[in-house]
């Protein structure tokens, strides 16, 4: 998918956004949650998802259909784990953050 970018930053920083879409996915669905049920359930989402390419079906999928690569992705990284942890992370503090100017703002 090279209109996406590629390269290791490219790859680095699809990882770190793409986990961060997760969370904020979550947190949509269950706003009154605080900012560690969605950081966990994304990170179980991201950390499956990866082993789950171990398989090779994403990539069979990917080349079948290939936005199912952003999906999914193609093949296992451990290196992806710890991209997907670092953006769950830098959302949720933000989230929480945000979370905490609200509430002084409305007192």
């Amino acid at each position: 998918m090279h209109a996406l970018g590629s390269g290791p930053v490219a790859d680095v920083v699809g990882d770190v956004l793409y986990a961060a879409l997760i969370y904020l996915l979550v947190a949509a669905l269950l706003p009154r949650a605080p900012q560690i049920v969605p950081a966990a359930v994304a990170i179980v989402w991201c950390v499956a998802i990866e082993f789950f390419q171990l398989t090779g079906l994403p990539e069979q999928w990917g080349l079948a259909f290939r936005p199912a690569m952003l999906v999914f992705g193609t093949v296992f990284s451990p290196v992806d784990i710890a991209c997907y942890v670092a953006g769950i992370v830098g959302v949720a503090l933000c989230d929480a953050a945000v979370a905490h100017v609200r509430r002084a703002h409305a007192a």
